[in-house]
């Protein structure tokens, strides 16, 4: 099945249709633009000091999506290894980066289960209920809801049926599917069935080789 929302196509999507992220200039370009106003102006006029400012402001842009994707890559990381302290920083730093598209929600989902994990049951809620997801988008609720079901069987140690949970996230076309197949590498290796763990991994490195999530398998098996 063609995986649509998967995370490596949404980096260019993302750069087709941008990001709602701010777009200010931070202190080093803006003191480069004030620093060489002057020669701006005076070899091509007002077009150019316009398109000198145009080209900062996608560079930084740009700079904000990338920062975006390091924060969220580290706080699925951090919160994968228990980290919690480590994985709030970095997802609400991601949050604040990405406020659309399947980045923000990804951000957001993993942002709320930190929150629960941390006993902050209702900043978890409040951080779902504010999603952007919108209410048609099926594959995107149900994973969540497939995902969230095989959280609750794994840490109730029912594993069989974290396991279905987490096939059931994977087969679905939607953003999280990648961390849906890493859940099922981690309650198969727990259950001892290593081909199908190792078989999971595979296809996260194969189909998902930019995500954060590949990150994390390369780290694990030392790639």
């Amino acid at each position: 099945m063609a995986r649509s929302h998967s995370f490596s196509r949404t980096q260019s999507a993302t750069h087709r249709r941008g990001s709602s992220l701010p777009l200010a200039l931070d202190d080093e370009h803006r003191h480069w633009l004030e620093a060489n106003k002057a020669r701006l102006l005076a070899g091509g006029g007002v077009l150019a000091a316009v398109a000198a400012v145009v080209l900062l402001v996608v560079l930084f842009h740009r700079s904000q999506i990338a920062a975006g994707r390091e924060d969220l890559r580290v706080g699925i990381a951090a919160l994968q290894a228990g980290k919690l302290e480590e994985a709030l920083s970095a997802l609400e730093r991601a949050k604040a980066r990405f406020t659309t598209g399947d980045e923000a929600r990804l951000t957001r989902f993993y942002l709320s289960e930190a929150y629960q994990r941390s006993g902050r049951g209702e900043e978890a809620r409040q951080t779902l209920v504010t999603s952007p997801a919108a209410a048609e988008d099926a594959a995107y609720l149900a994973q969540s809801l497939f995902l969230a079901q095989g959280q609750a069987a794994e840490r109730q140690q029912d594993l069989q049926a974290a396991r279905k949970a987490y096939e059931s996230a994977s087969l679905l076309d939607g953003p999280f599917t990648a961390e849906a197949l890493l859940s099922v590498a981690r309650v198969c290796e727990a259950t001892g069935d290593k081909t199908a763990a190792l078989a999971a991994r595979e296809k996260v490195l194969g189909s998902y080789p930019t995500t954060p999530f590949a990150e994390v398998i390369r780290q694990q098996l030392g790639k």
